[in-house]
């Protein structure tokens, strides 16, 4: 996933040598303000799904939704996750690995004070396959978020969930397992309060 400034694009179409209109991706990473996320482990499949969540925390600018619908974090396969990543973590994500380089490994966004993990409820439940932001579903004037898992079912028959989360939860969800490390389990959602 490339995350490009659009100041930056003039800069980014000339790093190549050439300015023609097109922007070679492997210079994203070296333009100030831009960004290569990479997945967490291989297969994650990191980015197969994407979105623009809207400003959640009062920066004016943009929250991301990265969808990885592959990855493993739990261990039970194919659980899938999302990061929400606050725009104003993104200098320290990309700090997070030793190197400030322009690329974000997906593993370090949950440490980050204002992002989070969302982490699939079961074994090939491939939660992220989709993501978008759900608009203001609650009226606080801040955008949701909306996670859907094709293959998540209760009763053995892949019928498939989607999760609404306010994002006036997300610090509860993330306290919900008694821990506050920015990951939260999906199936701990239905027990919020908004």
């Amino acid at each position: 996933v490339y995350l490009v400034a659009a100041a930056e694009l003039a800069n980014a179409d000339g790093a190549d040598g050439s300015t023609d209109g097109v922007v070679d991706l492997g210079f994203v990473a070296a333009q100030p303000a831009s960004y290569r996320f990479v997945g967490a482990a291989l297969d994650d499949r990191a980015g197969f799904r994407v979105a623009a969540l809207g400003d959640i925390d009062g920066d004016a600018r943009s929250e991301l939704l990265i969808g990885s619908d592959w990855d493993d974090a739990t261990g039970l396969g194919s659980t899938g996750t999302v990061h929400l990543v606050a725009a104003t973590d993104l200098v320290a994500a990309d700090a997070a690995d030793g190197t400030a380089d322009g690329v974000i490994e997906l593993g370090h966004v949950a440490g980050q004070p204002g992002s989070y993990r969302f982490d699939g409820a079961g074994t090939g439940n491939r939660a992220g396959f989709s993501v978008a932001s759900a608009g203001d579903v609650d009226g606080d004037g801040r955008n949701d978020v909306l996670i859907g898992a094709p293959y998540a079912d209760d009763l053995a028959r892949s019928n498939g969930q989607a999760y609404l989360v306010a994002t006036a939860d997300l610090a509860g969800a993330d306290r919900a397992d008694g821990t506050a490390d920015g990951i939260i389990d999906l199936t701990r959602i239905a027990s919020l309060p908004s």
